[in-house]
């Protein structure tokens, strides 16, 4: 089945974070039911915030216990709610072989189907589940005969959870630029499914929870180009293939800081909005690559990495640059950070005028979301839509 959704454009569970009473829904008339939301990556707390936010007081996390999540959730207080919290294991690493992350994918899969069935006839019972790119606890709260089950995925080519998803998910969510040559049959099938919805919707992941500027995003005064560079580790579920190593090289005229995947920083949460002190980025990653390309920040990536997304924001106009010769790397990267330098340098870089001056930041949705006047997909909106009918189909 396909419905298109606003196409307008084990270790110890933990409580953390208190957000203040005034942001939680508490609504006597609808209370949202109670969610299981699994957080695999930093970007998927990102991404749920805003919905977990006007959530169930019961609500469980499922996180994957990784460096960067752990202290992306350790740092939520007065961000997100405090709510009953699972770690499971990370089943993919570097250098880790197959019986390995098989044996943890199992010990995962009964962590979470035991707490799912703790909460079995009680008034903290699960009524839906939602993850990104997470199908072994969508399997386990199919087991635990949870009703509403959605599978929310922007990366085609990741083959082995898509097929985890179809013997798991009642729903599935997935951006209108999805790209069927890539994801080996996954979509079709899903849609031939009747016990499967295949919800689409508008832009990009980060539509979710950026917001759109409509300044030049040359923030620094002094004429040198200042850019983050991002680093990645490797392991994960689809690094293999993708990740290319970030040539060392040497251009006069910029400021560089560098970070690796894993690495702490002192304000996480702020991570996306943190690419607007910057005048570009180069990443090794597709998450924070398109979320400076939302945002109007020069960015280079650097990788192999085919995604709908990601041409998504070609074609509309953000300022995202790709490898597109991966044994000239060096070259190519160079070359970019000369023409970020010649940008700074047109609009006047260095000539003392403040960032307050030049920015401006927009709270409207349907603010342009660059010179080119582009309307600000509704993407938020279109998973909240896709939520609620996730609730109606628990209540059948």
């Amino acid at each position: 089945m396909h419905r298109e959704v606003g196409a307008r454009t084990s270790s110890p569970q933990e409580p953390f974070g208190d957000l203040p009473n005034e942001s939680e829904s508490t609504s006597p008339e609808f209370q949202q039911p109670v969610t299981c939301w699994v957080i695999d990556h930093p970007a998927h707390a990102q991404a749920f915030m805003p919905f977990i936010r006007n959530g169930n007081t019961a609500d469980l996390f499922i996180c994957c216990d990784r460096p960067d999540v752990r202290h992306l959730l350790e740092s939520g207080e007065g961000i997100l709610p405090r709510r009953q919290v699972l770690w499971v294991p990370r089943p993919t690493g570097i250098r880790m072989g197959k019986l390995k992350r098989l044996t943890i994918a199992y010990k995962r899969y009964k962590m979470v189907r035991r707490e799912l069935q703790m909460r079995n006839g009680t008034s903290r019972q699960i009524m839906r589940i939602i993850g990104l790119g997470t199908p072994i606890e969508l399997y386990a709260a199919k087991r635990s005969r949870i009703k509403a089950r959605l599978y929310i995925s922007d990366v085609e080519p990741d083959h082995l959870s898509h097929k985890w998803a179809l013997k798991s998910a009642t729903d599935i969510l997935i951006p209108l630029s999805w790209r069927k040559d890539l994801d080996g049959g996954f979509s079709n099938r899903a849609e031939n499914r009747e016990k499967i919805e295949v919800h689409h919707f508008p832009g990009t992941k980060p539509h979710v929870y950026l917001r759109p500027i409509t300044f030049s995003t040359s923030t620094s005064e002094s004429s040198e180009v200042k850019i983050l560079m991002r680093s990645l580790l490797g392991g994960g579920i689809h690094d293999k293939g993708e990740v290319i190593a970030i040539p060392e090289f040497s251009v006069s005229g910029i400021e560089l800081k560098s970070h690796s995947e894993g690495e702490r920083l002192d304000k996480p949460w702020e991570l996306p909005n943190s690419i607007l002190n910057f005048d570009a980025v180069i990443t090794q990653s597709v998450s924070l690559a398109s979320e400076a390309a939302v945002l109007g920040v020069p960015v280079f990536l650097i990788s192999k990495a085919e995604r709908g997304v990601l041409n998504w924001l070609e074609e509309n106009g953000t300022p995202l640059s790709r490898l597109s010769n991966t044994a000239d790397c060096k070259t190519e990267l160079k070359a970019w950070i000369n023409r970020q330098k010649e940008l700074k340098n047109s609009k006047g870089g260095g000539s003392g005028e403040s960032s307050e001056s030049k920015a401006e930041t927009v709270e409207s949705m349907n603010t342009p979301l660059t010179s080119r006047q582009q309307e600000w997909p509704d993407t938020k909106a279109s998973w909240g839509v896709v939520f609620e009918l996730l609730s109606l189909k628990d209540s059948l």
